[in-house]
């Protein structure tokens, strides 16, 4: 299926609107760094994030010190998957302005891209002690901890969410899908009920309780579940990606390969969406166009559900059975115990 479980499993990025500012008192220079700031944060709503950074810039030149510009540009980096050049900005922004809680928030979305938790939590921390009682810091640490596979404390960290803000449907989504992750079904279906009885068009519900359907074999609940989601969402990459994937399980070869192309034009680095036609490409035995695949797929993400058994079985079908066994004990120390028959029953000599 798809690591992307739910869409708004994302970080919140907070960006600094600066008509607040433009009072009559302003010089003409700040007038036109507040103006400047204005349409790059115009850009950034419109999606140019290149546009957006470029405004920033400007406002910079006529103003070094300008920490909102710094923040801005380093949400502006964020979006546009660079998450080492926002980290630089809300640097910047934060030596300025040490109390920029915004900047601090936004910083700890940056760590947690990087794979730095600690950091990440120690932002948070930070916002924590200013604002004990702000429902948004702790659902930011248990995204933070969801992450980076902490799940026990991220739940304990959503549930403080909710009990400052229970109407914060993200809450029992996020509760459901930790519950997804660690095959507690039965948990995960009652906080994903939960959320749909607060909000019935949360495609992301939807979605998860698709791919509970799936690993329970059960492919027909699994479609009507994700095509509810895609009602919410129709171009989401993630849904598309999955309804590509229960489509080939029920051997709907020609839809799920439309879905799934549709997934990877809209988001080419999405390392699931390859795997799946991979997958496809395998059961129209065209072995070498699989294999390359599934390299692209371990490119773009090393943690993709079964890609090192399907490498597997792609390099077996090319007669490359070093190779396949090679990936076979990749994927077991992965957790992946599907692999163990095919080391055992082809692998003794390799």
């Amino acid at each position: 299926m798809n690591k992307r479980i739910f869409a708004n499993l994302k970080f919140l990025n907070f960006v600094i609107i600066a008509i607040a500012y433009l009072t009559l008192s302003c010089s003409n220079n700040d007038q036109e760094k507040l103006n400047i700031l204005i349409k790059g944060n115009e850009a950034m709503a419109a999606g140019d994030y290149d546009e957006a950074i470029d405004y920033f810039d400007r406002a910079l030149q006529l103003d070094p010190d300008f920490a909102d510009a710094y923040n801005n540009m380093g949400v502006a980096f964020f979006e546009n998957d660079e998450p080492g050049m926002a980290l630089e900005n809300y640097n910047r922004a934060i030596r300025l302005k040490p109390d920029y809680y915004e900047a601090i928030m936004n910083r700890s979305n940056a760590f947690s891209e990087l794979g730095r938790v600690e950091s990440a939590l120690a932002d948070l921390e930070v916002i924590r002690q200013a604002f004990p009682d702000t429902s948004i810091v702790h659902f930011a640490r248990g995204l933070v901890l969801t992450k980076a596979k902490d799940y026990n404390r991220a739940i304990g960290a959503f549930n403080m969410a909710g009990q400052i803000d229970q109407s914060n449907v993200e809450v029992p989504v996020n509760i459901g899908t930790i519950h997804y992750y660690q095959k507690n079904f039965d948990s995960a279906k009652y906080f994903l009920d939960i959320a749909l009885k607060i909000d019935p068009t949360q495609g992301s519900a939807y979605n998860t309780l698709a791919l509970i359907a799936m690993d329970e074999m059960n492919s027909s609940l699994a479609l009507e579940l994700i095509n509810k989601a895609l009602d919410q969402a129709p171009d989401d990459p993630y849904f598309l990606n999955n309804r590509g994937f229960i489509y080939l399980q029920m051997d709907s070869l020609a839809r799920g390969e439309a879905d799934i192309n549709e997934s990877i034009r809209i988001d080419p680095f999405n390392g699931w969406a390859y795997r799946n036609r991979a997958i496809l490409r395998l059961k129209q035995e065209q072995f070498e166009a699989a294999l390359g695949l599934l390299k692209r797929a371990i490119y773009e993400d090393t943690e993709v559900d079964l890609v090192y058994y399907y490498l597997g079985e792609a390099y077996f079908k090319t007669g490359d059975i070093l190779g396949a066994c090679e990936a076979w004990k990749v994927s077991i120390s992965k957790g992946d115990l599907v692999s163990k028959d095919r080391i055992d029953k082809h692998c003794s000599g390799a």
